[in-house]
């Protein structure tokens, strides 16, 4: 009598119970669902991020290339401005090799004084490359 019991209520049971796997067109379980938004939101957070950082790196290497065409053009004039000093050395020291004995003492300390600027010209040129 049990058993007969039991073998009819089995395929009640089994109607009732859900099942471990949906049929084909039934949703899916809320857990499973609501982990595959999770994913999707996920990328989609991280696919915007990523836009983000691209622009910024692209903002960051334009303000680079235009930071760099500033740094070339002022060394560019600190070496034109070190090239005029060195000029005008160059023309004192000619101007002192032609002075008489007694006058090429008076002239040594300007030509010393204008190697001195030419020094300081060059040593801001070289730290404005090392920058």
């Amino acid at each position: 009598m049990k058993r007969i019991a039991l073998l009819l209520a089995a395929p009640m049971l089994a109607a009732i119970a859900p099942s471990s796997s949906p049929a084909a067109g039934e949703p899916r379980e809320p857990a499973a669902r609501d982990s595959s938004r999770d994913r999707e939101q996920y990328e989609r957070t991280m696919e915007e991020r990523l836009r983000k950082l691209g622009q910024e790196l692209d903002e960051l290497r334009a303000q680079v290339a235009a930071a760099a065409e500033r740094a070339g053009k002022e060394l560019e004039q600190e070496l034109r401005r070190a090239e005029e000093k060195h000029e005008g050395a160059s023309r004192q020291l000619e101007k002192l090799r032609k002075e008489s004995a007694k006058r090429w003492k008076k002239l040594a300390g300007e030509v010393n004084d204008s190697l001195s600027d030419l020094e300081k010209a060059c040593e801001r040129a070289r730290s404005r490359v090392k920058e």
